[in-house]
């Protein structure tokens, strides 16, 4: 092999005798102790009450089951998708439904505009399961705006 290839390096590297994978302590962490100290919810037992709110309109999304280590219920009540906090929502579409039904994602957007101020952060959660989908996403990023 040529001895100035990147790889070549690499695996001169891992052979040499000084060099040694790391060791990586870990150590518990409160969640308080990351949090900045005006935050009221800053215990670990009052961030995991509240759980990811789901829309009844994501039943059946496989997004759902890569959900790990987060709490979530489905409620029937919500406009988004997704309750993410107090003053924040998300809002699911598929590239793929989005070229099927094109006014759907307007008319979604909408109704959230009209609950006025509530939401603070609205986020645009996009599968990408077309082969070809910049102009989809074009699209989409026009609409979020």
């Amino acid at each position: 092999p040529d001895s100035n290839t990147a790889e070549s390096s690499h695996s001169r590297a891992h052979t040499a005798e000084l060099y040694s994978t790391p060791l990586v302590k870990h150590r518990a962490v409160h969640y308080s102790s990351c949090l900045p100290a005006r935050r009221s919810c800053a215990t670990a037992s009052s961030m995991t009450a509240r759980p990811l709110l789901v829309s009844d309109r994501q039943k059946g999304n496989p997004l759902l089951k890569h959900l790990k280590n987060v709490p979530w219920k489905h409620d029937a009540t919500i406009t988004p998708d997704y309750v993410l906090g107090d003053r924040n929502c998300a809002v699911f579409i598929s590239i793929r439904y989005h070229m099927l039904k094109p006014q759907y994602l307007g008319r979604r957007l909408a109704e959230l505009r009209a609950e006025g101020s509530r939401w603070r952060l609205r986020v645009l959660l996009c599968l990408v399961d077309v082969e070809d989908a910049t102009k989809a996403l074009h699209e989409l990023n026009i609409l979020a705006l």
